[in-house]
């Protein structure tokens, strides 16, 4: 079974970052890494609006942002659940048709509801998870995107600050809901693994911790359950 450790919090709290140094210290130490940034996605279907030629006014995105860049708006925000909906069954795909032993998944986003966010993987995904959240100020977050507009690195991803303002600026990581949702995942036999890490130091600060982090969680025995007794109930969905 392949490992998936989810890297979480709002744009400019770090999270391609840290993503990409667990890729790369999986891989030295042995395991295979797939590395799948949900911005990338959003893009993709952005740039194909664009392709098409579909009017305006029945787009899920808006251009936003420095030209040059493919930046975007979100203006419906279902294609944020169609994404993640296509994640997971990239991932299933991947574990059906090529399995690895030593395979390890490195999923990055960032959600409003991550409560919602989640139950797009399914309990066949979250078991021996990893959630990693990664806690930055509102304000420092808003201060690193503006410093990376214009960086030359295809992760540096544009964010207007009326998203940051008007979908990132709260979310539900600490919510009882939440938190509610987890440990009913547990009972069932999920074995779902949380963290906080504050990431508003330095790089060398976080890369220490990380490290550890991911040498723990790759180093763990990973075996599935041979059964599972009863399945945890899902709550119901709101819109977004």
């Amino acid at each position: 079974m392949s490992v998936k450790i989810f890297v979480l919090g709002r744009p400019g709290s770090g999270k391609s970052h840290v993503a990409q140094f667990i890729r790369d210290r999986a891989i030295s130490m042995g395991w295979t890494v797939e590395y799948i940034y949900d911005y990338k996605w959003l893009q993709a279907l952005f740039l194909e609006e664009i392709r098409l030629n579909i009017p305006e006014e029945s787009r899920a995105f808006r251009a936003k942002g420095p030209e040059g860049r493919s930046g975007f708006d979100v203006v419906d925000f279902s294609v944020l659940n169609l994404v993640l909906q296509q994640i997971a069954n990239e991932i299933r795909r991947q574990e059906r048709e090529a399995p690895l032993p030593k395979k390890l998944f490195v999923i990055e986003f960032a959600r409003k509801s991550y409560l919602r966010a989640l139950q797009f993987f399914g309990q066949d995904l979250l078991q021996d998870a990893h959630l990693l959240y990664l806690q930055a100020d509102f304000e420092t977050c808003k201060a690193r995107i503006h410093q990376r507009i214009g960086g030359g690195s295809e992760l540096d991803h544009y964010v207007s600050d009326n998203i940051m303002e008007s979908y990132y600026k709260t979310d539900d990581w600490g919510d009882e809901l939440l938190r509610e949702y987890l440990s009913r995942l547990q009972k069932a036999g999920i074995r779902v693994q949380t963290k906080e890490t504050d990431n508003s130091g330095s790089n060398l600060e976080i890369n220490k911790e990380i490290g550890a982090t991911t040498e723990q969680a790759l180093s763990q025995e990973t075996e599935p359950i041979s059964v599972v007794v009863q399945k945890a109930p899902q709550p119901k969905l709101e819109n977004s």
